[in-house]
């Protein structure tokens, strides 16, 4: 879950950076109270997967459009549900197929792919170093001269998403570290270390691991302030609701011509603006 979270947060994936974290606050509670779910969820976390639910959603959405009523959407559902065990996709599209070549047109084969991948490789290494980052745009992106095309951070190694970088001019991604050597190890992140320097931080990249730190804490705040704000508007709501209620019934002179719980509404016509109120109500639901 905890990577599933790291591949969101990169991607800067609005919701989807918050809700694993929130999950894994649930299930580390769930621990700490000896509670039977955490174990349910050790052994069988396979089996919480709403990949039925949401291959379902996506095949319903291909086939309504904006127009269509909820009971027209409800009808596609039945017949979408009935026809899901059918297998006439199958049968239309995925037809096996036995496909032979000869032994010339597998040697052209060979020969092409050879060649591409040679070109390729020399092209990554005639512009080994010259990869920079495009100036005064948000979010960052990459030139790439070997691929001549630019790309954004989120896609390259989590390295280029820290604020340490890897260094084009040393081995080691170290800030101290002062030796030449180019000896060591690259690790999938794309930080490289001296070993013994891996060794000192404790065979972690202290780089990328204040990057997710971060990561967790902004968007925990974040999560949390959202939980909040919802919580203060219900509050609001219901004290602007007690307090409305305390004025009407605290109010006992109702026979005054001037009596209005707002100044802006002609009391003359009050009953006229409730009717089209109600009116507008009942257009806005059909």
């Amino acid at each position: 879950m905890f990577r599933v979270w790291t591949v969101f947060y990169q991607y800067n994936l609005r919701h989807y950076n918050k809700l694993p974290l929130m999950f894994l606050s649930y299930f580390f509670y769930w621990s700490s109270t000896n509670h039977p779910i955490s174990q349910t969820l050790t052994d069988s976390i396979h089996v919480f997967n709403d990949y039925f639910v949401e291959n379902f959603h996506s095949s319903l959405r291909r086939q309504i459009n904006k127009s269509n009523t909820a009971k027209q959407i409800i009808q596609e559902a039945r017949i979408i549900d009935q026809t899901c065990s059918s297998n006439s996709f199958t049968n239309t599209f995925a037809e096996s197929h036995n496909i032979r070549y000869s032994a010339k047109q597998l040697e052209y084969l060979e020969k092409l792919s050879a060649l591409f991948l040679l070109n390729f490789f020399k092209g990554v290494s005639r512009n080994l170093g010259e990869s920079k980052a495009i100036p005064h745009l948000n979010p960052k992106k990459y030139e790439l001269p070997t691929l001549k095309t630019q790309t954004d951070i989120a896609i390259l190694p989590m390295a280029w998403n820290t604020k340490h970088i890897p260094q084009n001019n040393k081995f080691c991604d170290l800030e101290d570290c002062t030796d030449s050597r180019e000896v060591g190890c690259i690790l999938i992140c794309g930080h490289a270390y001296h070993f013994d320097c891996f060794f000192v931080l404790g065979s972690q990249c202290q780089y990328c691991l204040e990057y997710l730190t971060i990561g967790i804490e902004k968007n925990c705040k974040a999560f949390q302030t959202t939980l909040n704000s919802s919580d203060k508007k219900a509050k609001d709501k219901s004290d602007k609701s007690k307090d409305g209620l305390d004025i009407i019934q605290a109010s006992n002179d109702t026979n005054n011509d001037n009596f209005s719980l707002d100044k802006n509404v002609d009391c003359s016509n009050i009953d006229a603006l409730i009717e089209n109120a109600k009116d507008a109500f009942a257009n806005a639901l059909f």
